[in-house]
C-alpha cells in the first residue's frame, strides 16, 4: 500500500491521474487517468522513470553513455557522449557530444567510444558532423545491444530537479567512471549573441562536457557545456552551462530522417 500511494502521488505531481475524492468524497471512481499523456509517456519509455525516481532514471540510461576516447597532441582524453533519437521506432540512433571534444580544428583525432556497461558502438561515418557556431557535434552509430535512447524533448523549468551523468577525470580511478549528479536548473539566460543558455546546480568538471542534464522523467533539457567565469572584487564566479535540448533536436534530426 505505501509503494502504491507513493506512486500515486507522483502520477497526481506529473498531472497524469486526478484524484477527484477531494472533491466528490464518495465518488464511484476516485482516479481519473489522464489517458493521452500516459499514452505518450509509454511512447517515449519514460513512464516508469516518473514513477521510480533519479536513481532508476541514473541506472536505467547507464548503457547510453559512451565515454569518447580522443588523442591531442600526443596525450589521451575522455569525454563523454550520450545515445539521441527522436525516433520511437528504435530504428536509428545518433551520439551527441561537445564539439570541442573531437574538433579537428583543434587537433584533436578521434579513437574510439568506449564499451558502457557492456553496449559496443560503431560509427556510420568517417568523421563527426560539426555544428557550424555551436559546441555540439553528432555521430550516427549502431549498437550492439539495444539500449534506451535520451530524446532531447524536455522542457527547461526553473527550479526544477536535473540529472547530470559523464566521465570527469577521478584522481587514482583505474578507468573512466560514470558519474551521475543531482542539482537542479537555477536559470534560463542569454548572451550577448542572442544565444540562450541554461545555469544548473550540478557539479560537473572537466570531462563532462556533452553530459546530457536530465529531468526528471528522463528527457533531455540540455547538454553540459561549459563553464561561465567572471571575475569580481572579491574573487571569481562560476556558472555551470548547458545547451538547450532544442538546439540538439534540430541539429540531430537529418541524421535521423
Amino acid at each position: 500500500m505505501q509503494v502504491v500511494t507513493s506512486m500515486l502521488h507522483q502520477l497526481n505531481d506529473w498531472m497524469l491521474v486526478s484524484d477527484t475524492g477531494l472533491i466528490v468524497p464518495n465518488a464511484y471512481a476516485r482516479y481519473n487517468w489522464n489517458k493521452p499523456s500516459i499514452t505518450q509517456l509509454i511512447a517515449l519509455k519514460i513512464l516508469d522513470n516518473i514513477l521510480l525516481g533519479p536513481a532508476y532514471v541514473a541506472q536505467k540510461y547507464g548503457q547510453s553513455f559512451p565515454a569518447v576516447f580522443v588523442r591531442k597532441r600526443g596525450d589521451e582524453y575522455t569525454g563523454t557522449g550520450f545515445l539521441a533519437t527522436n525516433r520511437t521506432d528504435a530504428t536509428k540512433h545518433v551520439i551527441v557530444t561537445a564539439k570541442h571534444n573531437v574538433d579537428p580544428g583543434e587537433g584533436i583525432t578521434f579513437t574510439s567510444f568506449g564499451s558502457s556497461q557492456g553496449a559496443c558502438y560503431r560509427p556510420l561515418a568517417s568523421e563527426w558532423f560539426l555544428h557550424p557556431k555551436l559546441d555540439l557535434a553528432v555521430m550516427p552509430v549502431e549498437c550492439s545491444e539495444a539500449p534506451t535512447p535520451i530524446y532531447p524533448v524536455g522542457v527547461a523549468r526553473v527550479l526544477a530537479r536535473t540529472i547530470t551523468l559523464g566521465y570527469p577525470l577521478i584522481a587514482t580511478t583505474d578507468a573512466p567512471y560514470l558519474l551521475a549528479h543531482g542539482g537542479e536548473l537555477n536559470a534560463i539566460v542569454r548572451n550577448y549573441k542572442g544565444e540562450e543558455s541554461l545555469i544548473i546546480s550540478n557539479l560537473v568538471a572537466p570531462g563532462n562536457s556533452a553530459g546530457p542534464v536530465l529531468d526528471e522523467a528522463g528527457l533531455c533539457v540540455g547538454m553540459v557545456v561549459r563553464a561561465l567565469e567572471s571575475k569580481h572584487e572579491g574573487g571569481m564566479s562560476t556558472a555551470n552551462a548547458a545547451l538547450p535540448s532544442s538546439a540538439i533536436l534540430e541539429f540531430i534530426a537529418p541524421f535521423l530522417a
